[in-house]
């Protein structure tokens, strides 16, 4: 079933369906609550309650109000995670799964609960697919690139690039590894820089939950050294690795991201 709810003042939707042990699910830059949707059909309908919602400025949430940082989805999200526990009379913990972007907001989701320590749902296991959250140095390209995405519009205006502004811009996005950032709105390229440039490599050691780490040997978004990274930070992490797999594996290889997740969630 899809439903609508407001959170942090966003109207959003979502998408629940199964019933069992709660799952979330949190998209990737660009995605949507539908993003998880080959996953979430391969996996027990019987066994687990799967929520996707879709982020503000993502699929059908409104846009948020000011550009936000990765602490701001953080804090929308443990705010929907309640809305759907006390909506559904959900109990005990979730699992959380999360993808690219969305391991951004995983990371800064476990700071926020080992800071407050609530006594509400926590996360008993944790799936990162993908996941961004290291910042890596810019090569001198892609350094000229975030130059130029700042200056807007203004740098194309100049005599001769106005006639390739076009080309340029495509070219421009692609170092970004951001195909669609041209059509996004000023808060949302504003927040996409925002969140692109926050490193979260000093708190990835405060998971502190059982961990599974799914990778594509060839995503070209998020590099494998990440994911290595990653599960030495995490204590007990395991990892797998998908050889023919690249960013989208949740999608082009569901079926076998659905066995790992299945076999990880069912053991103690």
């Amino acid at each position: 079933m899809q439903g609508k709810i407001i959170c942090e003042g966003i109207e959003t939707s979502y998408v629940k369906k199964g019933r069992g042990k709660p799952i979330f699910f949190i998209h990737g830059w660009g995605g949507e609550s539908d993003s998880w949707a080959a996953l979430i059909e391969k996996l027990n309908q019987n066994k687990y309650c799967m929520f996707a919602v879709d982020m503000p400025g993502f699929g059908a949430a409104a846009e948020p109000p000011r550009p936000w940082s990765v602490e701001d989805y953080s804090k929308f999200f443990s705010h929907f995670v309640q809305k759907m526990y006390t909506k559904y009379s959900l109990s005990g913990n979730y699992s959380l799964v999360v993808h690219s972007f969305g391991g951004r907001v995983a990371i800064k989701h476990f700071v926020n609960l080992n800071k407050t320590r609530t006594r509400g749902p926590n996360v008993e296991k944790l799936v990162l697919i993908g996941a961004a959250g290291i910042k890596h140095s810019h090569t001198i390209k892609q350094r000229i690139a975030y130059v130029f995405a700042k200056m807007g519009d203004a740098f194309f205006t100049l005599p001769i690039l106005h006639y390739f502004k076009k080309a340029a811009k495509a070219a421009l996005y692609k170092f970004m590894h951001v195909h669609d950032y041209e059509s996004l709105s000023g808060v949302m390229k504003d927040t996409f820089l925002k969140v692109k440039d926050e490193n979260l490599l000093p708190y990835i050691d405060q998971i502190n939950c059982s961990t599974l780490i799914i990778w594509g040997k060839h995503d070209g978004y998020v590099p494998l050294r990440d994911a290595y990274t990653m599960q030495s930070l995490i204590p007990g992490a395991k990892l797998k690795i998908i050889p023919e797999g690249r960013h989208g594996i949740h999608r082009t290889h569901a079926r076998k991201v659905a066995t790992y997740i299945d076999t990880f969630l069912s053991t103690r």
